[in-house]
């Protein structure tokens, strides 16, 4: 295993910025400028172009005698108004491009401060207790030696579907058809049915197995604010040991649950059962190979296996090859066990 020192430059990218190769050799010159410059935390500002009030901006300290390969950073400001941005603008603020470097220690020792662990399966058992906050409000807005090196190249934010839309190579993808005049309309479809779009203009409509938007591209921008209506609704769930699909969901007459999912297990992990006296739970194995311990013993699963898991036992399902298996669930309360957090097959004891 790859040991790492806690003076590493650990550098965290967004997955949503469009940038040209040179951005990428910029990195370098962000890790430098920490280490030179003996800060906690090193940002990368890009030049606005325009005022806007989708970007967060970083306001350098107003000096003449900032060092020449960055500059000290006095302030953030989230999101402001058009106005307040231009006047930013006027100040050299830059916009907030999301990239964050730091050493590990710095890090490891906030959470430590915190009361959190270090390690990260310790960390990651604790992973829904974390405070649900970004790291600019829990982190950068609390820590006083920051620098920020500035970049002036072409990048784009694909944070938005608007802003998405605008460099994907067509504007239909999967099964779906436009009438003539939805002009300026994007249609993404990942589901097994067509979608018919019939005289909407600007506009994008996505359709997955996680929900279906349909929005006016310049308001796309508002689906965060209520995405947490759908969390518990949200069909479809990955987990670092393999992903859920929940298929069918009801509650009979009598009071009791059902759920209907179709799991998928990595190759190398595996899924815990949980032990209780009132959820009945049958898996159908639809492919892969592995086996299922029970209270120690080993049995082997093979395709088209029908397995009843017992109450009140314990029970782990491993995959030596990647596993589907469809899992019902029937019972007064249904605990959702996709949440372990033991799924690299090294941890497992027999």
């Amino acid at each position: 295993m790859l040991e790492i020192g806690l003076h590493e430059v650990i550098i965290v990218l967004p997955i949503d910025l469009f940038v040209e190769n040179d951005f990428i050799t910029l990195l370098p010159t962000l890790e430098k400028s920490l280490i030179n410059s003996n800060a906690d935390i090193g940002l990368v500002g890009l030049k606005p172009n325009h005022p806007s009030d989708k970007y967060g901006y970083i306001l350098p300290v107003n000096t003449t005698e900032q060092p020449f390969e960055y500059q000290n950073v006095d302030s953030f400001i989230e999101k402001p108004t058009i106005e307040y941005a231009s006047e930013l603008i006027k100040q050299g603020a830059l916009w907030n491009s999301g990239i964050v470097a730091f050493k590990l220690d710095f890090i490891t020792s906030r959470l430590e401060n915190s009361g959190h662990p270090i390690g990260y399966n310790e960390l990651f058992s604790q992973y829904e207790s974390l405070n649900n906050t970004s790291f600019d409000y829990e982190i950068l807005e609390h820590t006083k030696k920051i620098i920020s090196i500035s970049y002036d190249g072409s990048w784009k934010y694909l944070g938005t579907w608007d802003s998405f839309t605008e460099e994907i190579y067509s504007s239909k993808i999967g099964l779906g058809s436009f009438t003539e005049d939805s002009i300026n309309t994007h249609l993404i479809n990942n589901l097994t049915i067509p979608v018919a779009v019939l005289g909407i203009s600007n506009a994008v409509i996505v359709a997955c197995d996680e929900g279906i938007l349909v929005a006016n591209k310049g308001s796309s921008n508002s689906l965060k604010e209520l995405l947490p209506q759908f969390i518990d609704l949200c069909n479809k769930r990955e987990y670092p040991w393999g992903e859920v699909r929940i298929i069918d969901r009801r509650q009979e007459v009598t009071g009791k649950q059902l759920i209907l999912k179709r799991v998928y297990i990595k190759s190398g992990c595996y899924k815990i059962a949980t032990m209780d006296n009132i959820t009945s739970k049958t898996w159908l194995i639809l492919s892969g190979s592995g086996y299922l311990q029970l209270e120690g013993q080993r049995n082997c699963l093979t395709i088209g296996q029908i397995i009843q898991i017992p109450l009140r036992q314990r029970k782990r399902l491993i995959a030596e090859v990647d596993i589907e298996l469809i899992e019902i669930k029937f019972g007064e309360v249904i605990w959702d066990d996709d949440l372990n957090p033991y799924h690299d097959l090294s941890e497992v004891s027999f």
